[in-house]
């Protein structure tokens, strides 16, 4: 039992590790195109805006009740969206 489980967390750590591998190297390749997002362009907006959905699940804006202010809670993504999207022709479905 005790050989068996060794080899599931060395499965596991495995697999850990091929999963990072390919998420760096979507975030390289990424990291290549930033100058296109940064511009001040309608273009780079549009490319700004579908990078923010791939990465991003779901945000919420409230107000606190003790103090009124606002609240704002995000929540990211930690794998790939339900479909395969693509952003600065950088697949995210290999994730």
């Amino acid at each position: 039992m005790l050989i068996a489980s060794v080899e599931a967390d060395l499965a596991q750590r495995h697999e850990n590790k091929m999963v990072a591998q390919s998420t760096e190297t979507w975030l390289m390749t990424l990291k290549k195109s930033l100058s296109d997002v940064e511009q001040d362009t309608d273009e780079a907006f549009e490319k700004r805006r579908e990078l923010a959905k791939l990465l991003v699940e779901r945000i919420v804006v409230s107000r606190n009740e003790a103090d009124n202010r606002m609240k704002v809670d995000i929540t990211y993504r930690f794998g790939p969206p339900a479909e395969a999207t693509s952003v600065l022709d950088v697949q995210n479905s290999s994730l």
